[in-house]
């Protein structure tokens, strides 16, 4: 006789997708093994509910980043420009400082343009 499938409530689920909890985290939720919740989010209907929930929180961190980052959050606008738009930290070595430092006090100074 096989034995009785664990419940998994699919809004829970779906609730602890979207603070991607790991694998551990969601067989102890549901009071059973890591290996019954892999094998049950393989399959429609639980993968859909897992992929759905997982979208939702990566949505909620990006509105966050988003929010922090219009607020004014510096930190926050260097990590996305790093991550989104492909900015990096370059920075010059000693000797194009110093160039680019005396190009700079030239113009100031009046002697070129």
């Amino acid at each position: 006789m096989p034995r009785k499938q664990i419940p998994i409530d699919t809004d829970a689920l779906e609730k602890l997708a979207m603070l991607h909890c790991t694998g551990p985290e969601v067989a102890a939720f549901f009071e059973c093994n890591q290996s019954t919740i892999s094998r049950r989010l393989a399959k429609e209907p639980l993968k859909s509910v897992w992929e759905r929930g997982w979208a939702k929180g990566n949505i909620s961190i990006r509105r966050q980043q988003m929010q922090r980052a219009e607020a004014g959050d510096k930190t926050m606008l260097i990590w996305l420009g790093k991550q989104w738009l492909g900015q990096k930290d370059s920075p010059l070595a000693d000797d194009e400082r110093h160039d680019e430092l005396r190009r700079f006090l030239d113009i100031m100074e009046g002697r070129t343009k």
